[in-house]
């Protein structure tokens, strides 16, 4: 693979590359073989912070997706090879900034939005989130917004899901089953559970509050 890659950028007379997925195991290393052959690298960070899988990254050009992961860079500037940085957009936003752009909403002032990052289900699969916190955050969180919609009959409440929730229909019945179990009997009828096929990011204007434990959608708002 490397080989092909060399072998393509050199035909090519190609001297700057961009990289994605720099999560990649082998990406430093290209990335130390394609910089000696003289080959720019720039390396475009992704969404979601560097602790996760970035602490280390061997680039010309670290292009960071948010300012917060500057002082990322600045915490792991022992393990940062590069000479200098750039600030984009976050990595998906190509994907939907068409749909806000320029364009108005009348957006509902009594809803709210909870963007899950499916912990419920990721304990259940025995996934690890070490470097977020508690598997139990997100339920406390759904909680307290129970209560306070029992307390305001005003508001209603949109639980977008994250894909994980709705890989299979068995999975999707289990999420129906737990958020119906965690939120109080009296706010479900003003409860809206985002089904497959609907996009976190496409729904912006569906609410006027959002709130997550950990999701970098909550950056793209």
């Amino acid at each position: 693979e490397w080989l092909n890659l060399l072998t393509i950028l050199k035909r090519n007379g190609i001297t700057k590359l961009y990289m994605f997925c720099i999560y990649e195991k082998d990406s430093n290393m290209l990335a130390h073989i394609l910089m000696k052959r003289k080959i720019k690298v720039n390396k475009i960070t992704s969404e979601v912070p560097l602790t996760f899988a970035n602490k280390i990254i061997v680039a010309d050009k670290i292009i960071l997706c948010f300012n917060y992961q500057k002082e990322e860079l600045e915490a792991y500037k022992k393990t940062m090879f590069y000479t200098e940085t750039e600030t984009w957009l976050p990595e998906a936003q190509g994907a939907y900034l068409n749909l806000y752009n320029n364009k108005t909403f009348e957006v509902p002032q009594q809803t709210i939005g909870f963007y899950s990052s499916a912990f419920w289900l990721r304990k259940k699969l025995n996934h690890s989130i070490a470097d977020v916190g508690s598997y139990d955050a997100e339920e406390e969180v759904l909680k307290f917004v129970s209560e306070y919609l029992v307390q305001n009959p005003n508001l209603k409440l949109v639980i977008f899901t994250h894909p994980y929730d709705k890989r299979t229909e068995e999975l999707w019945k289990d999420t129906l089953a737990y958020y119906r179990s965690v939120l109080s009997p009296q706010v479900l009828n003003r409860v809206e559970i985002t089904e497959k096929g609907i996009s976190s990011t496409h729904t912006f204007n569906k609410v006027n509050i959002g709130i997550s434990v950990f999701s970098t959608i909550i950056f793209d708002l």
